[in-house]
Order: structure tokens, then C-alpha cells, then sequence
């Protein structure tokens, strides 16, 4: 170990044992599609701006738009695909 930065000596060129191991690829599972009416958007009463909820997940943005937008990553990993167009805020 070299005592100053607590790193073993390299004796050969090779890498280490404990170097990077190839990645295998994940497989994409499909995702299932669902309606819009799932979404709940609305009026933030105490902020200014909208909210999105759909399964649990609470997403925020200055447009309804925006915030129905930002819903689609978190459901993305739960396995599920968002419609295009966004339902009118309550």
C-alpha cells in the first residue's frame, strides 16, 4: 500500500481482480398504457402552480401541462405509459 493515498502498488500492468466487470443489459419489460383519466391534475391552493397524481407518484409544475410532463419518468419505472394529451385541471 503506498501510505499516501491508501492505494495498493500496481507490480504488473494488468488491471485489478476487482476492476470493472462488463455490464450485462437490462431487459426492457413492456410497458402497459394507460388513460389520462388515471391523472389527477389540479390548482395548487397555497403555491403558485399545478400538481399531477397518478398511482401514488406527486409531480409539480408551473403548467398543467408541465407537471402531467413530469409524471411520465416515475411511472416509466413502475412500468407504465402515460397518453399524450394531459385531462383538464380541477
Amino acid at each position: 500500500m503506498n501510505y499516501m493515498s491508501g492505494t495498493p502498488y500496481l507490480i504488473s500492468n494488468q488491471p485489478c481482480k476487482r476492476g470493472r466487470q462488463e455490464r450485462k443489459p437490462v431487459p426492457q419489460k413492456p410497458l402497459k398504457r394507460i388513460n389520462a383519466s388515471k391523472v389527477t391534475l389540479f390548482k395548487i391552493k397555497n403555491r403558485s402552480g399545478y400538481a399531477a397524481i397518478c398511482f401514488h407518484n406527486l409531480t409539480e409544475g408551473k403548467t398543467p401541462q408541465e407537471a402531467f410532463r413530469r409524471l411520465i419518468h416515475p411511472l416509466r419505472r413502475m412500468g407504465f405509459e402515460l397518453a399524450d394529451e394531459p385531462p383538464k385541471p380541477r
